[in-house]
């Protein structure tokens, strides 16, 4: 683990208070036993799209919503109703996801990879150091660095926007808008995405060894 190097500054994410914490539109809170009724469907129907991802084929090819997915367990078919159903609704799934389950793939979120592979619970991160030390400890396993530690592969590219990226069965070639950057070689690149989805660009933080090197770093 990451962190058992790089020691990051955390916090644990208590969420078990949630159904003793959703508030009425007029103030006060709803009764606690009412929304924990909500929950325990909730995690019902969460554990039976579970168990239908479990037998879908990994391509994807069989993927649906999880508003599918409520719709065939009978579970507001019609998205939330109520405003306790809303509240829930948007913990579980648009505070996890940024997106609403009309729109959250079932394959992906069924379970959540990250909680899978690294149990679940939540820590907050809050590390005066920055998240470029975790971009740099990781990439610095695999690209070449100097006796400080400092990375000076020639293949990271930073403060680059790519416009374009053109695959063929042999390689893959970035550019930028203005031709500044070109790059081609056979390799997996990692980007990370700024900005608005409008300004479809992505800014570098990495290109990673050659495609035979299955290392992946994801940001």
């Amino acid at each position: 683990m990451v962190n058992d190097t790089l020691k990051l500054r955390n916090f644990y994410s208590d969420f078990d208070g949630v159904v003793s914490s959703v508030y009425k539109e007029n103030g006060g809170l709803y009764d606690e036993e009412y929304v924990q009724k909500k929950m325990d469907r909730g995690d019902e129907v969460e554990e039976l799209g579970g168990k239908l991802a479990a037998k879908m084929d990994p391509s994807g090819r069989d993927d649906i919503s999880i508003l599918a997915m409520q719709r065939i367990f009978n579970h507001q078919p019609n998205g939330p109703a109520t405003p306790v159903d809303m509240a829930l609704d948007y913990y579980r799934y648009d505070y996890e996801f940024a997106e609403p389950p009309r729109a959250t793939s079932l394959q992906n979120t069924e379970p959540t990879a990250t909680f899978a592979d690294f149990g679940e619970d939540a820590h907050f991160v809050a590390d005066q150091r920055g998240f470029e030390t975790l971009v740099y400890h990781i990439a610095g396993q695999y690209l070449s660095t100097d006796n400080a530690g400092n990375i000076v592969d020639p293949r990271l590219k930073l403060n680059k926007v790519v416009r374009e990226i053109s695959y063929n069965r042999r390689s893959r070639r970035g550019g930028d808008h203005g031709g500044q950057l070109d790059l081609q070689r056979r390799f997996r690149d990692c980007v990370h995405e700024s900005g608005s989805p409008a300004e479809r660009s992505h800014t570098v933080q990495a290109s990673a060894a050659r495609m035979e090197d299955h290392r992946h770093l994801q940001v």
